[in-house]
């Protein structure tokens, strides 16, 4: 009997202490997710001084760079969910030096934004930058949209809304819900999960060419996830699969001649420069 109440108490306790991770893991969960340096950095700090802070809503700036001419792509990024624009501005710099408009999306909670991030908000702004940008003329024939990690989880529905010449997505996943599922296989996290990104529902609904980016070595989102989005694309599409590239580093390891040649393609042809027929090796 003794044994029996010992069992029970052990079970007990190990119920209570996987519902208090559970319950920890449910209220802490934008912390984990969302990562954001608050610093409002300018572009001229950052070191890109022919870059502009531009209100694309109240209080929520992102950093503008007109277009070298009225035939050039316009980028609208989307970056991930760690730092700020600060941490891209190499990126920046390499687009506006070919000759592109970019606009790099500021965060809600980012950089010295007001607000604070969820899935909700950031939809919300990337709207606001689409519209920004059609308000001042551009034409969505000419806007490309580019997104790393959490980034294309706000880009894929924003193409899916709204017209534009191309979408390139570097290190996309499913679901943000399955990602954090694959880092934390024992909690019931489809269910908790507040900011799911759920990508792969609007996958189905693109109607523009779009390029994917993955690195084989992904520790973060794998590239079999990556796979799997980019084969519930069924809009024209094409791919760079970088050997050995992991999560964060792939922009200087082919990623940035691919979003290069391939915007330019969009814009001026609406198809992908390798074709629309383009497979990433399995």
């Amino acid at each position: 009997m003794g044994a029996l109440r010992t069992a029970i108490g052990i079970a007990l306790t190990a119920v209570i202490l996987y519902l208090v991770l559970v319950a920890l893991l449910f209220g802490m969960q934008r912390r984990m997710i969302f990562q954001p340096d608050t610093r409002p950095i300018t572009p001229r700090e950052a070191g890109l001084p022919a870059f502009q802070s531009v209100e694309t809503s109240p209080g929520i700036r992102s950093w503008w760079h007109a277009p070298a001419d009225e035939r050039a792509p316009v980028i609208l990024h989307l970056h991930g969910n760690g730092g700020a624009l600060a941490g891209r501005a190499h990126i920046f710099g390499d687009m506006a030096g070919w000759g592109f408009g970019v606009l790099a999306v500021g965060y809600p909670g980012y950089g010295g934004n007001a607000a604070s991030p969820s899935e909700a908000a950031l939809a919300r702004t990337a709207q606001a930058n689409y519209d920004w940008l059609v308000a001042r003329g551009i034409a969505p024939s000419r806007i490309v949209i580019t997104a790393h990690s959490m980034g294309t989880g706000v880009a894929v529905p924003l193409a899916a809304r709204n017209r534009a010449a191309g979408l390139i997505l570097e290190s996309p996943f499913t679901a943000l819900a399955d990602v954090a599922q694959r880092a934390m296989p024992y909690a019931p996290v489809q269910w908790l999960i507040r900011d799911p990104f759920r990508s792969s529902d609007h996958a189905g609904a693109l109607r523009m060419s779009v390029g994917w980016i993955h690195g084989t070595a992904d520790a973060l989102i794998p590239l079999s996830m990556g796979q799997k989005l980019f084969d519930a694309i069924k809009a024209p599409k094409c791919a760079l699969r970088i050997e050995g590239g992991d999560h964060d580093h792939l922009w200087d390891m082919g990623a940035a001649d691919f979003t290069r040649r391939e915007a330019l393609a969009m814009v001026a042809t609406g198809q992908c420069a390798t074709g629309p027929a383009s497979e990433p090796s399995r």
